[in-house]
């Protein structure tokens, strides 16, 4: 870096930055503006007296934030592994989640695990919470006898047998509020009488 000067010259070097050229514009207390090329590329119009004593030694490329950035890419938290980077500030990386789904997860919230799923997890563990095991009970002419893969509104359902011989498949929710209490016999039966 060049000793203190009085004046800036086309060629000198501060720091990341050389001046290429004087602006024809000047600060707002009259000062003289530089064009300067930074090392990574970019070009920015700086105050020379700030170039001379060093408060100014780059276009922002090695600001705070470019030395806090982080790059995510292949790490993994939790069930997420991040893929790629969104082209979004604050900064959002995609994430693949170990079930199979994308999601788009801002990276503080990566680094301290506030997300760690793409939600099935959460899922998951809200359904199991919520399951009451209904195997072996009574709901009118309905008796539970195994549960089912599906679900219906999130609510686990259940194969029972009916007192006809009849089996059927019903949510949880439906037996526990008396909305179904038999394989539909009963309703069959009253149409009969």
């Amino acid at each position: 870096m060049p000793p203190p000067s009085k004046r800036t010259k086309i060629g000198d070097r501060y720091g990341k930055l050389v001046v290429v050229g004087e602006e024809r514009t000047r600060s707002n207390n009259g000062h003289i503006c530089w064009l300067c090329r930074c090392d990574c590329g970019n070009e920015k119009i700086v105050v020379g007296s700030l170039l001379r004593q060093g408060k100014t030694k780059d276009c922002g490329c090695q600001g705070y934030y470019a030395l806090r950035k982080k790059n995510e890419v292949g790490k993994r938290y939790g069930k997420l592994v991040v893929i790629g980077e969104m082209p979004r500030k604050p900064r959002y990386w995609r994430c693949k989640c170990d079930c199979g789904k994308e999601t788009i997860v801002l990276g503080q919230s990566l680094r301290i695990g506030a997300t760690t799923s793409c939600g099935c997890y959460q899922r998951k563990n809200i359904s199991h919470i919520m399951t009451k095991n209904e195997l072996g009970k009574r709901y009118g002419k309905l008796v539970v006898v195994g549960e089912s893969p599906n679900r219906y509104h999130g609510y686990v359902c259940w194969f029972c047998k009916c007192d006809c011989g009849n089996e059927i498949e019903v949510n949880g929710s439906s037996l526990r509020q008396g909305l179904v209490k038999s394989c539909g016999c009963l309703r069959r039966g009253r149409k009969k009488i």
